[in-house]
């Protein structure tokens, strides 16, 4: 099944099944999905993204972000929006690396995207609340270029459902192919990311734990994206 969802007004909305565990369940397919901002959408877009049974919307940007370039019309055709603002406000005033972001190391975005983990807890949380109590056919969330907020939920996400590493961090370098930019996202990235996150938290379980996603939650996640893989 192709991953990426071609979109007249959004270049990187991607699923973000089809991943093995290591149980060797599968993600399900057409049910999670990634994007950059949803913003300029067209009425054949809606079409497309309806019939991808699409129920659920989250939007990680901030309030300015949303202000400034504007807000997907899908609430008109049947899709819940919600806005759960990974951080409240961005900014090189507010960040932990205080280098031009054009100069940072995979190292630096490791500090960074650890930092948007602290402040994201709240909208990772309900997030993954959605998926395991509403099982919406399908959800999406999305960011403004669907690179570093929109990657960071993915990778809880699939890390909670049992993905290797190896597979998140190729998920997360694939915006390079579909929304290229002069950052980019150098697979290194991720990989420092992983393990900044294994330094943090003793376990993703006790990372969602402190996003108030209980134990029960987590197994309702699993129930609702996980499926027999091939040859079960």
């Amino acid at each position: 099944m192709d991953r990426h969802v071609p979109l007249e007004g959004a270049r990187n909305f991607r699923d973000a099944g089809g991943y093995l565990t290591a149980s060797g369940a599968s993600v399900r397919w057409r049910t999670l999905f990634r994007a950059d901002s949803l913003a300029e959408v067209t009425a054949d877009d809606i079409g497309t993204l309806r019939g991808l049974g699409l129920a659920v919307a989250f939007d990680l940007r901030t309030q300015a972000e949303r202000d400034d370039l504007g807000v997907a019309p899908l609430a008109e055709h049947g899709v819940s929006v919600r806005h759960t603002p990974l951080a409240e406000r961005i900014g090189p005033e507010l960040y932990p690396v205080k280098a031009p972001v054009r100069d940072w190391t995979p190292e630096d975005y490791a500090v960074q995207y650890t930092w948007l983990l602290e402040q994201g807890r709240g909208a990772i949380g309900a997030v993954v609340r959605a998926l395991a109590g509403e099982r919406p056919t399908a959800l999406a969330y999305n960011c403004t270029a669907g690179r570093d907020r929109t990657g960071l939920v993915t990778a809880v996400i699939l890390r909670a459902l049992g993905v290797s590493d190896e597979d998140i961090v190729a998920d997360y370098h694939l915006t390079d192919r579909y929304r290229p930019s002069e950052l980019g996202t150098p697979a290194e990235n991720m990989t420092l990311t992983l393990h900044a996150i294994d330094e943090r938290w003793p376990s993703i379980e006790a990372y969602l734990e402190q996003c108030e996603v209980t134990a029960e939650a987590l197994r309702g996640l699993r129930e609702h994206l996980l499926e027999p893989g091939p040859g079960a």
